[in-house]
């Protein structure tokens, strides 16, 4: 996460240009930063590990599996999980959320389809025209929990934190024996 980007004349490191400080301090530059992602995720699709993974739960799991992810791509809906599988602990980029938490709170996130993403210049990842909350006017943003962040509005993945949890305590309940794939996973 210590890596560093070079945006425009300027160096971050990944941890900093995916912070919640620059949302709030610089949101051309991290929403310019975010869209450029957005790119490539659209562009890209989920890579053949996916399908050996759903192949294998399915065929010899009998589907009984739970996906507890820090992505926050959407790649294991994408590749044919079960959505109502998927925990997806930082947040999907498939919502959105207003910068001002409490009209989060009073209105939820935006699903994707309602918000466009907005253009930035490849040069320096200045991003313009930004979305605005179809709510309060200020600015949208990716419904993902940033370094730092204590605006994330989780609401709406407790449900399947819930679901998880219950499958797990079933497993324990039940003595089932219980396997964890931990599939290259970040640092935090």
């Amino acid at each position: 996460w210590e890596k560093s980007i070079q945006v425009g004349n300027e160096m971050y490191r990944y941890s900093d240009i995916s912070s919640l400080e620059m949302w709030k301090k610089n949101p051309e530059i991290a929403w310019g930063f975010k869209a450029n992602f957005y790119k490539m995720m659209n562009e890209n699709e989920p890579h053949e590990g996916y399908n050996i993974l759903l192949n294998y739960l399915k065929k010899k799991m009998n589907e009984n599996y739970f996906i507890c992810t820090s992505n926050v791509d959407n790649y294991f809906e994408k590749a044919g999980f079960d959505k109502n599988k998927i925990y997806e602990a930082h947040g999907s980029m498939k919502l959105y959320q207003c910068m001002d938490k409490k009209c989060s709170i009073l209105h939820g996130p935006v699903e994707h389809k309602d918000i466009k993403i907005p253009d930035f210049n490849p040069e320096n990842f200045v991003a313009v025209n930004m979305p605005k909350c179809l709510f309060c006017g200020e600015i949208m943003r990716p419904n993902v929990s940033m370094f730092g962040d204590y605006d994330f509005y989780e609401k709406p993945y407790e449900f399947i934190k819930k679901k998880m949890l219950s499958w797990l305590n079933d497993i324990k309940e039940k003595n089932k024996k219980l396997l964890i794939l931990e599939i290259g996973c970040g640092i935090n």
